[in-house]
């Protein structure tokens, strides 16, 4: 959940096991730096409560189980989370969302979220 003006995290390919998933995300804010969040339970945290500045309907709505950084080219930020080969990841479902921390003259200046991006692996 994001202001109006926020980046959009769309996926451009499907969360099959041997492959890699990625997700692109647009309209990232120049400068800026990147938190790319992956989890395996869906959450729903103010963001204004974890790290303000925020506005306040921003949420982070994955678990941080895995946070890291990337930084925007051209106000686009691509993501890439590798699938093993392995049957035993089919049916494993997958929370993604990227936090955006604005970047000013003085420092960090407004923090947002991207919508989430929630797949289940599956198998051919």
């Amino acid at each position: 959940i994001a202001p109006a003006n926020a980046a959009t995290y769309l996926p451009q390919s499907q969360p099959w096991i041997g492959t890699t998933m990625r997700i692109r995300a647009t309209g990232v804010p120049a400068a800026s730096v990147g938190a790319w969040v992956v989890g395996f339970a869906a959450v729903n945290l103010p963001l204004a409560a974890l790290l303000p500045p925020s506005p306040a309907n921003c949420s982070l709505l994955a678990q941080p189980d895995i946070v890291n950084v990337v930084l925007p080219a051209a106000g686009v930020i691509d993501t890439a989370l590798p699938i093993p080969l392995s049957i035993a990841y089919a049916g494993l479902v997958v929370h993604q969302q990227l936090g955006v921390l604005e970047l000013g003259p003085s420092g960090f200046t407004r923090n947002s979220t991207t919508n989430a991006v929630t797949a289940t692996v599956g198998a051919f």
